[in-house]
């Protein structure tokens, strides 16, 4: 890593030590994430989301959709280290900084939106009896925990943001 001014060792090693203990934590979120859908993908309940409730006919696309989110979250957590281990190759740094930034927000909007959702829902503003339980589960478990996992990624992508000069010197000291 180059200097940047006003950016002695002792930040950049501190930038390095943060970036590579956010990106951990984005990973283990991803993967707690995933074991919960291989969980439910096993025909596992929790009693914590309604969509574990589904008729024996749904059973089979239940358990393809949980299999495939559960690959997903693991090719997520594996995003969130590689994004500290690619600073030489500045196209695929790139790349999966950019992938980190989309995911990150995206998974921030659909779970600050949730609690929105959650809130009125909790409050009987929007009232449906049937399924306010559920909603306060979203409330207190489910969208907190989007939330996170955004913050998660977009805390990763900023610490490993590099400028190109920084990638520049990475890459001539590569043998």
């Amino acid at each position: 890593m180059t200097k940047r001014p006003g950016m002695g060792t002792a930040e950049r090693v501190s930038s390095r030590y943060w970036a590579r203990r956010v990106a951990a934590a984005a990973c283990a979120w991803a993967f707690l994430f995933a074991a919960l859908s291989f969980f439910w993908a096993a025909g596992g309940r929790t009693g914590l989301q309604p969509l574990e409730q589904q008729p024996t006919s749904s059973r089979t696309v239940w358990l393809v959709v949980n299999l495939a989110a559960g690959i997903l979250k693991i090719g997520g957590g594996l995003l969130a280290l590689a994004l500290v281990r690619t600073g030489e190759h500045r196209s695929i740094h790139r790349l999966l900084l950019a992938a980190a930034w989309i995911g990150g927000v995206g998974l921030c909007l659909y779970g600050g939106l949730g609690l929105v959702a959650d809130v009125l829902h909790v409050a009987g503003i929007i009232n449906d009896p049937a399924t306010r339980h559920w909603f306060l589960w979203y409330l207190v478990l489910w969208d907190p925990w989007w939330v996170l996992g955004g913050g998660l990624y977009v805390a990763a992508a900023w610490l490993t943001r590099r400028s190109d000069a920084e990638l520049a010197a990475a890459r001539s000291r590569t043998p």
